[in-house]
Formats: structure tokens, C-alpha cells, sequence
């Protein structure tokens, strides 16, 4: 049994690989933190693969200097995270320790051994101020690619599709001994793991594989209905041409990427290692709830933030038109009071991409029931870092513009980042109607409510039949 320490915060594809060699009698050490630290600590690690499940017990702690150097540090983070987890790797880090980077995307060390006039250049938009190339050291790394869907269902308990499958390399191409241990190791507790000699070329399927998927899994709400694994059985001889190191045809030291050397390419300059940048993408934007934004709005447009920087600049001596310019013709209701108001905080997490209202989504939230005749009043609040059109089918949405009875009249109602907007709605419409965010990811994703009208003449209610929801176009 090796000592081995596994570096996880989302213990995902780390905890799917850790109960593994843990179950194999390795010794597997376990990093987590908060709710998953503790379920691990009282009852393990539960692995759900598709035709059985186990629970493991490795050793879980917080703490990595309580471990010291291990033979393996397998680094499963997200990418933007890595960096500044590598100040609390180095207990982690011996002479002989070996970095295994199990992680998406363009690795920091991708140039490292690279033959051409850029072997050695670090990419930083991927390791902002070469923190893991100096803190980690590129020749401990050794490239890893995954292919398993693993999701954390509970604290301490990861479910996944199968043992998975891994493709390793050493960044040369070399078949080093630290390699050949750690495949064997891996494929010991049951994962179909290949050792390559050409990781880059593997890296490149992955990544055109994850920008293919990606956008139709997120407009189509599904995922690929497919063995995941089935990725890494693609015939990868056919890129042949791709040799990265010494190809003619794809020769990486003969691309022009004197830009990037001579530092007029600075990607840090780009944003990616911003730390605000990740600090709003981590934010858990349920954290906003019960803020009014109208309190926070500049006085020149209210219908976008202060501060944010989003209000549109218009040129010298012209003027840019938002909501506030806008005056209906005529009045088409009768201008009132409203009978009752509806507050619909707009909510969700930028970083997973899930969307709701009220924080919850269409499923579990009940549908909106107006009376027929009443006049509503909706407040929107907008918690997230995007804009949201908002559609009710059916019936007109009155924008409350400061107008007064000249408030125009929306289809759909843009609501800004961090700001808070208000419509009314004479309810003259009965039936069932759809109430949404009019972009398509967000729709049935959770962003989406039914709204039942009671009461009225009896007419056929359009919009919405039954609960199997019609098309939300």
C-alpha cells in the first residue's frame, strides 16, 4: 500500500477515485472541508457506482500539514481554483512527491518539455502568476484526463457512471516509472486507466468533446444520453498530424506565439486570474435575498445599477434610449391602484448554471393564482450577475417607469443585473399561462412559473395544457 493523498474540495471525481484505491487497500488520504469533512469523518465515503456501491474509509482531514509528503497528490479542483490551493499543497510536496492533474481544460504545465521556441511558457490565463509552476514545480506533474461523470448527491456520498477511464502522460512523453506505478496502482482498483505517450493530442479530443456538449446539454437541459467514457474511445490516430512536439504539421514551436513570449500577450491582463472575477463566480447569489436594489439605483437610470458599470455610453452629444425614455401612446387600461403586490426574486448560481425564482425551481414551487379582474403588482429583484427578460404569456406587462398612467406597455420586461424593477398586470386573460425568463436556458431549468387565472367568462384557456407544459416559445 502506497501513501497517497488526494487534493479535493468538490470531492466529486476525487472522491469517486479515492474510494477506489481506498477499497484496494491503499492508502488514501482525503482533503475536504465543511459538510463533506464531516459526514466522511462520521460514516465514510459512500461510492454509488451503477450496479453496486461500497463505503470506504479513508483518512479525511482539512488540515494538509497533518498528512507531510506524499508519493501522490492527485489534484482534482476546478481550474480557477487550483492556484490558490497551492500554498496549502506544499506539507503536501516531497523530493520524490508526484502531482497528478486531474482536472478539464488547458493544463499550466502544457508547454513544459514542449520542443520549439515556446517550450517552457506558462500560460497565465491558466496559472495566473505562475503560482503552480513555481509552487508545484512542472516536473512533478504528470498530465491525467478523466472520463467518468461522478456528482456529489449528499455529503459524503458520490455517485458515479461507472469505475471510469483515465488517460495519463508524462508532458515529454516519456513512459517513466512513476507512471507505470501510478497506472498500475489505479488499474489494480478497477479503473480502465492507458498510459500515453502523446497526452497533448488526448487533452485536445477532450476539449473539442466539452465544446461540442457543453452548449447542448445546456439548451437542451439533457445530458448525453451516452456512456461518458465513450469519448476516450475515439480513434485518436487519426490525429495523427497532431504531434504536438515535433509534427510538421502542427509544429507548436513554429506557431507564431511571439505575442505571448514577449510579453505583449499578458492573458492575466484578460481577467481570468481576477481574483473579483472568481469571488462572483463562487457567490452564492440566494446570499442577496431581501435586498432592495431600487435603494441602490443611480439617479440618471434606474433601470440599471450603480456601479455596475453596464449602463450604456452613448457618443458625444447623443443620447442612448432605456426604459425610463419610454411613454405609452395611450393608456390602455384605466390607470389604478393595484390590489396586491408579487415579489419575484429573480435567483441562481452563476458558477453551476442553475437558475430558479425564489430560489426554487419550476418543479418545486407552486403555480402563481391571480383573480380575474384583480390588477398585480410584480416586483422583480433581480439577485444574479445577468440580465433576465421576463415574459408572462397571455396578458400585458404595464412597466412602472415613473410614467403614471403614460407607463408603457412590454411583452417581455429586461430586468439588469442587480436591480430592482416593477410591472402591473390587469388580469383580464383566464386560463393558464407561462411565466418565464425569455432565454432558453433558463426556462424549464427553473427560471419558470405557471400562472393560473380563476374566475372570468369561460373561454379556452390558452398558454399552458396540463402539467406537461407546452412550449414555452
Amino acid at each position: 500500500a502506497e501513501p497517497f493523498a488526494q487534493f479535493v474540495v468538490d470531492v466529486a471525481i476525487g472522491g469517486h477515485l479515492g474510494a477506489l484505491l481506498s477499497r484496494d487497500g491503499v492508502k488514501v488520504s482525503l482533503i475536504a472541508r465543511g459538510a463533506h469533512l464531516k459526514a466522511m469523518r462520521e460514516n465514510g465515503l459512500k461510492l454509488i457506482l451503477e450496479d453496486s456501491e461500497f463505503t470506504a474509509h479513508p483518512r479525511v482531514t482539512d488540515d494538509p500539514a497533518a498528512l507531510g509528503p506524499q508519493d501522490y497528490v492527485v489534484v482534482s479542483l476546478k481550474s480557477h481554483q487550483a492556484p490558490d490551493a497551492v500554498e496549502a499543497m506544499q506539507p503536501l510536496l516531497g523530493p520524490d512527491s508526484t502531482v497528478v492533474t486531474a482536472m478539464n481544460g488547458m493544463p499550466w504545465w502544457y508547454f513544459y518539455k514542449l520542443q520549439g521556441a515556446h517550450e517552457n511558457y506558462q500560460i497565465q490565463a491558466v496559472d495566473p502568476g505562475a503560482k503552480q509552476w513555481n509552487g508545484i514545480g512542472a516536473e512533478r506533474a504528470i498530465g491525467c484526463i478523466t472520463y467518468v461523470a461522478s456528482e456529489v448527491i449528499a455529503p459524503g456520498v458520490v455517485k458515479a457512471n461507472g469505475q471510469g477511464r483515465y488517460f495519463i502522460g508524462e508532458p515529454d512523453g516519456s513512459e517513466s516509472e512513476r507512471c507505470r506505478r501510478y497506472r498500475d496502482m489505479v488499474a489494480a482498483a478497477g479503473v480502465d486507466v492507458k498510459l500515453r505517450t502523446d497526452l497533448r493530442s488526448d487533452i485536445w479530443v477532450k476539449i473539442m468533446g466539452n465544446a461540442a456538449y457543453n452548449p447542448i446539454s445546456a439548451l437542451t437541459m439533457a445530458d448525453m444520453g451516452m456512456d461518458h467514457g465513450s469519448m476516450a474511445d475515439m480513434n485518436h490516430g487519426a490525429m495523427k498530424n497532431m504531434d504536438h512536439g515535433n509534427s510538421k504539421k502542427m509544429d507548436h514551436g513554429k506557431m507564431d506565439h511571439g505575442k505571448m513570449s514577449d510579453g505583449k500577450m499578458d492573458h492575466s491582463k484578460m481577467g481570468h486570474g481576477n481574483a473579483s472575477q472568481k469571488k462572483m463566480a463562487k457567490m452564492d447569489h440566494s446570499m442577496m435575498k431581501g435586498m432592495d436594489h431600487s435603494k441602490m439605483m443611480q439617479k440618471s437610470d434606474p433601470f440599471y445599477a450603480a456601479g455596475s458599470g453596464l449602463m450604456p455610453k452613448a457618443a458625444p452629444g447623443k443620447k442612448f434610449l432605456s426604459y425610463k425614455d419610454l411613454k405609452a401612446q395611450r393608456p390602455l387600461y384605466k390607470h389604478r391602484k393595484a390590489t396586491r403586490e408579487i415579489e419575484l426574486r429573480l435567483t441562481g448560481n452563476m458558477e453551476r448554471y442553475i437558475w430558479s425564482i425564489n430560489g426554487k425551481k419550476y418543479q418545486d414551487e407552486e403555480e402563481i393564482r391571480l383573480q380575474y379582474g384583480e390588477r398585480v403588482r410584480f416586483k422583480f429583484v433581480n439577485e444574479t450577475m445577468m440580465s433576465h427578460p421576463m415574459h408572462l404569456h397571455g396578458m400585458w406587462s404595464i412597466l412602472d417607469n415613473g410614467s403614471g398612467k403614460w407607463n408603457p406597455i412590454k411583452h417581455v420586461v429586461s430586468v439588469a443585473p442587480g436591480t430592482t424593477v416593477y410591472t402591473e398586470t390587469e388580469v383580464d386573460a383566464p386560463g393558464q399561462w407561462a411565466f418565464h425568463c425569455h432565454l432558453s436556458y433558463h426556462a424549464r431549468s427553473g427560471m419558470f412559473r405557471r400562472v393560473v387565472v380563476e374566475g372570468g367568462p369561460k373561454t379556452t384557456e390558452a398558454g399552458l395544457s396540463g402539467p406537461s407544459m407546452a412550449s414555452a416559445q
